[in-house]
């Protein structure tokens, strides 16, 4: 076994192997071991240390803005009708406003959807609401469950999806609502059950 030292630097001043391992071939019975080479990448990493170009590297880019920040639109695919509209600025917007709105809606839904409003008595159930109050649960519930859908095929990878925090905390929403609005109502409807939903309003 022959050991060669090279030098770490060169003259631009990059980084060289330290030390380099060669395995000439040897006789062994009819055939040869094969020739091995160990490399080093930098001196640093032949003790375990971090790469100083790396976090030159690293350090220049975070100087220099050049760090990628995180966007989910990159785990989108590139072409199709979902990813389209996912990306889109006015599907954001609405979508936003959506929110705003239901934000609001759940504060008067709370005053007024009861038999004596602004009372501190406990709202309708959602069977017993007026049909105001019953249609815009369902416009919301359709419009989140819609978004939910786009943007859930929008993913490359559909495994992504739970790598998105924005996207995970949208899905627990999603369920529970469609689990209140639709879910049990229905399964309230086959068992003949009467008197609200056991979940309350």
């Amino acid at each position: 076994m022959a050991i060669r030292t090279v030098s770490p630097f060169d003259p631009d001043n990059e980084v060289k192997p330290v030390i380099a391992f060669d395995d000439a071939p040897t006789s062994v019975g009819d055939g040869q071991k094969s020739r091995r080479s160990l490399k080093v990448d930098s001196p640093a990493r032949l003790f375990g240390f971090s790469d100083p170009d790396e976090i030159k590297k690293n350090v220049r880019a975070k100087i220099l803005g050049e760090e990628k920040t995180y966007d989910v639109h990159d785990l989108y695919w590139e072409t199709g009708c979902s990813q389209f509209i996912a990306k889109h600025y006015i599907f954001e917007n609405v979508t936003l406003a959506v929110i705003s709105l239901n934000a609001v809606y759940i504060g008067v839904d709370t005053d007024w959807n009861k038999d004596v409003p602004m009372s501190a008595s406990s709202s309708r159930d959602l069977t017993d609401s007026p049909i105001g109050f019953f249609a815009c649960e369902q416009a919301f519930c359709v419009y989140f469950t819609i978004e939910w859908i786009v943007r859930f095929c929008a993913f490359r990878n559909k495994c992504d999806c739970f790598f998105d925090a924005w996207f995970v905390f949208d899905s627990i929403m999603v369920i529970l609502m469609v689990g209140e609005t639709w879910v049990i109502l229905i399964v309230m409807e086959a068992m003949g059950i009467t008197g609200g939903s056991p979940l309350g309003n």
